[in-house]
């Protein structure tokens, strides 16, 4: 009696069964996948008397749904009252468990609510990002954000840190007692006078 191919099945090793495959046509059928990972696939078609055909050679099924994630991995100090007087240079590094990491992802401003759409102006692949740009009294901080991208483009959640620089010196005013000069009555004497300093870089006066 003519048999004809009932349903197809599916194999990860090549040997055991993970289940069948519906048959669209005479000759096809169609499986989807979506177990993220390595996967190596086997395929064989069952005839309608119950005769396995021998499992085809097997097919690369490699699937990545899942963003990088990234860690910054700078030495210096970054909490709320850390200010720096010079360029800093921020360091990071991004894991990603499946096609591995193309590039990063940054952009830098003043605006704290900085939207993910909006970092796309730089690319770079070292994990480091020196900020040359100064803040100043109008803008004492710099909110900085990384992200990194994967080979099949999955896009990492965004990374943020607030950089405070602080590059301008106070200054110091010495202000007059606002009397009249006299010769003291002995060598010594006593003069009133007001010290006052300013700092306008934005870390304020330690002293």
């Amino acid at each position: 009696k003519n048999t004809e191919i009932a349903h197809f099945e599916w194999s990860t090793n090549c040997s055991d069964s993970n289940g069948e495959i519906s048959r669209m046509s005479a000759t096809d059928g169609m499986k989807t996948f979506t177990e993220e990972g390595k996967n190596n696939i086997c395929i064989r078609a069952v005839t309608t008397a119950g005769v396995k055909g021998p499992w085809s050679n097997p097919v690369k099924v490699y699937i990545d749904r899942t963003g990088p994630v990234v860690v910054f991995t700078h030495t210096w100090a970054d909490k709320e009252n850390d200010w720096h007087n010079k360029a800093l240079t921020l360091t990071y590094k991004a894991t990603d468990s499946g096609s591995d990491l193309d590039h990063f992802e940054y952009t830098y401003d003043d605006v704290k609510a900085k939207k993910a759409e909006e970092i796309t102006t730089h690319n770079e692949a070292t994990g480091s990002l020196t900020v040359q740009e100064n803040t100043e009294p109008s803008r004492p901080k710099l909110f900085v954000y990384v992200r990194a991208v994967d080979n099949v483009e999955n896009v990492s959640a965004v990374s943020s840190i607030v950089l405070r620089q602080d590059k301008t010196a106070p200054t110091v005013t010495l202000s007059p007692n606002g009397g009249s000069y006299a010769k003291p009555p002995s060598e010594n004497a006593t003069i009133k006078t007001t010290i006052t300093a300013a700092d306008a870089g934005g870390s304020g006066l330690k002293t």
